[in-house]
């Protein structure tokens, strides 16, 4: 008996030490998420947002207005045609004397040209110019002479046809059939057996001839030769899609001229 009772109270002495040595569990202690973090646009750590903080100015404090100020737009850079910089055009910046000041007139200088009084040409085997001189007495209404194609040839080629006017150093080129100066339009036959053509000038009021023109108002016939695949009327067109869809507007001969590489 006596030893019964010396092993119960050895059980509830280790029952009490168990028990002291436990340590109450505080739930609200695990639940505890810690204090929160700075957001990256709380600059002064207020959580609170402000004006100063809305760095990108949309009314939001988020993640955006972390981002870096963007710098200020860079100075506007020079027209290559702009040669002293001050963003004005001036005469001798004009080097094609076309009257505008854009990417032409960055090109290198043109070559001398030979004798205004006779046929010039340019180009390759495939696209060929020719300027043929107008004489200074002409009045209109019709200039005739020859294409300097061979007339064997000549079906081979898609005809284009500009007048030029050069007025103070300031040049014009006109497309023809179409308007020109004044009120006059002008349109363009040739004779493909023989070459032989005519630009011929008409009021475009009323249609009739234009035999007052002041002399000299026009220079030069302005022709470009372009050889096609054949004579054939497919050819021609087929030549015409293919301009088309290369973005060259045949009427420009600025455009004629930067596309095939013509002076």
């Amino acid at each position: 008996m006596k030893i019964f009772r010396l092993l119960i109270m050895a059980i509830l002495s280790m029952t009490l030490q168990f028990v002291s040595c436990t340590k109450e569990v505080d739930v609200n202690v695990i639940n505890d998420e810690g204090p929160m973090g700075l957001s990256c646009w709380d600059l002064n750590g207020n959580g609170t947002g402000e004006s100063s903080e809305d760095i990108n100015g949309d009314g939001n404090f988020d993640a955006l207005d972390c981002q870096s100020a963007s710098g200020g737009n860079g100075t506007i850079g020079l027209a290559c045609w702009d040669l002293n910089g001050n963003g004005i055009g001036e005469p001798n910046e004009d080097t094609n004397n076309d009257g505008m000041y854009d990417a032409l007139d960055c090109q290198g200088e043109q070559g001398a040209q030979g004798d205004p009084g006779e046929p010039g040409t340019d180009g390759n085997a495939n696209v060929q110019r020719f300027d043929i001189a107008i004489p200074n007495n002409f009045t209109g209404p019709q200039f005739s002479f020859d294409i300097p194609i061979d007339s064997q040839e000549l079906p081979n080629y898609a005809i284009f046809v500009y007048l030029v006017r050069i007025v103070n150093g300031v040049t014009g080129v006109f497309s023809i059939p179409g308007d020109i100066a004044g009120d006059d339009y002008a349109h363009f036959l040739y004779v493909e057996e023989t070459g032989l053509a005519a630009v011929t000038i008409r009021n475009l009021s009323d249609n009739s001839p234009e035999n007052t023109l002041a002399p000299g108002t026009y220079n030069f016939v302005r022709i470009v030769a372009i050889e096609y695949s054949s004579g054939s009327k497919s050819g021609k067109e087929s030549l015409s899609a293919e301009l088309k869809a290369a973005g060259v507007d045949t009427a420009d001969y600025n455009v004629m001229a930067t596309y095939f590489g013509l002076k």
